[in-house]
């Protein structure tokens, strides 16, 4: 009898050692999974961006966009009577996308899918799939994009950009708020967020995704 309680002793202890290695383990390999996907979005031998680098980056972002130097991010053509629009400059289209890689502040990554985005605006608009028709000259686009509010910060108003914050979400997302705000301000300043992910590339920090360029 006492050697029957014995090996079932005995057996019970390699049982728990044995959920405390496999556990172990498993925590282990989810640290490693973790680690390689940190890995792959953070170059060999660099740290995590400080706020004060990304915020001063998105300044540039959001003051570059605010000046004469901006593309024109809908270069639409219209018909020979320019009265509707009838697709977009593929031309055009190239320069923005050269002019944006010039600026150094964007990704190969956010200049592709803004160009995805207008490719397939293109692709609607002379296919006549828009829900509300016809895009008439003078008039909003009948999509969301870049229609009626600025996709570089998913505003209309805006206060001093030196007045933005930034907060870390992880070690690349982050969204800007407006700082400076006082208690007189409305609060819809005060709730106001805008996200982005930032990516290190050719030696520098770059903007990766911006939440205004999305295709609804």
């Amino acid at each position: 009898m006492q050697k029957i309680l014995i090996v079932r002793v005995f057996a019970l202890v390699l049982l728990f050692t044995s959920c405390l290695t496999g556990s172990s383990a498993k925590d282990n390999q989810s640290n490693k999974l973790d680690s390689l996907k940190l890995e792959k979005a953070l170059p060999i031998g660099f740290l995590a961006p400080s706020c004060d680098e990304i915020q001063q980056l998105i300044r540039r972002v959001v003051k570059w966009s605010d000046s004469e130097n901006v593309i024109d991010l809908l270069p639409c053509i219209s018909d020979e009577n320019d009265s509707i629009y009838i697709g977009f400059d593929l031309d055009q289209l190239q320069q923005n996308l050269q002019l944006l890689k010039n600026t150094k502040l964007f990704s190969d990554h956010f200049i592709e899918n803004y160009k995805q985005i207008i490719l397939a605006l293109d692709k609607k608009l002379k296919g006549n799939e828009f829900e509300y028709g016809a895009w008439y000259v003078g008039e909003l686009a009948p999509f969301n994009f870049a229609s009626g509010i600025s996709p570089w910060c998913n505003c209309q108003d805006k206060m001093n950009w030196d007045l933005i914050e930034v907060v870390a979400i992880s070690d690349l997302e982050y969204y800007w708020k407006w700082g400076g705000l006082t208690d007189e301000m409305h609060q819809c300043w005060k709730d106001f967020q805008y996200r982005f992910k930032v990516i290190h590339e050719e030696g520098n920090w770059k903007v990766d995704y911006l939440e205004g360029f999305e295709l609804h």
